[in-house]
């Protein structure tokens, strides 16, 4: 994620949509013992035999809250950031892709669907309100919290 406030047990909450999170993040340091402002996650992904590769894949592109997150791990396909869909880029994209519910056919400010939580999924609340995130619980319970930044390479 491009944001040092985002935690990481959010980071895992939004991974375990997709696939199981065999290690919890752990930051990245370069040759200095120096944090290089990344952190690592190991996650198996989940099988499902109608893929081609006979896996789910990750997200390239996702956003929590209004945090834009970018997802590598060796093996990942490339997917256009636009429609999600694999075989083009962006730049190439004719599709009208809806960021709300991630289908072609009309623009996201006119989705049909209630908007969604980038977090857990769920159509009652949004990220800035969802009881899965840390941030949120931690808040409402009057703690102050530092967060290390994420992330955005899979190991």
């Amino acid at each position: 994620l491009r944001s040092i406030y985002t935690p990481g047990k959010d980071i895992e909450t939004f991974l375990s949509r997709f696939c199981k999170v065999v290690r919890p993040q752990i930051d990245v340091m370069d040759d200095n013992k120096f944090t290089t402002g990344k952190w690592s996650v190991i996650v198996q992904l989940r099988s499902d035999e109608s893929t081609p590769n006979g896996v789910i894949h990750l997200p390239q592109s996702f956003m929590l809250g209004s945090v834009p997150g970018i997802l590598y791990y060796p093996g990942q396909p490339r997917e256009c950031r636009k429609c999600g869909r694999e075989g083009h880029e962006a730049k190439d994209c004719k599709a009208d892709a809806c960021k709300n519910c991630r289908t072609n056919g009309h623009a996201t400010k006119d989705c049909p669907r209630r908007a969604t939580c980038n977090l857990c999924g769920e159509t009652e609340h949004r990220y800035k309100d969802c009881p899965s995130r840390s941030y949120a619980a931690a808040a409402k319970a009057g703690v102050q919290v530092k967060y290390k930044p994420f992330l955005t390479n899979l190991m």
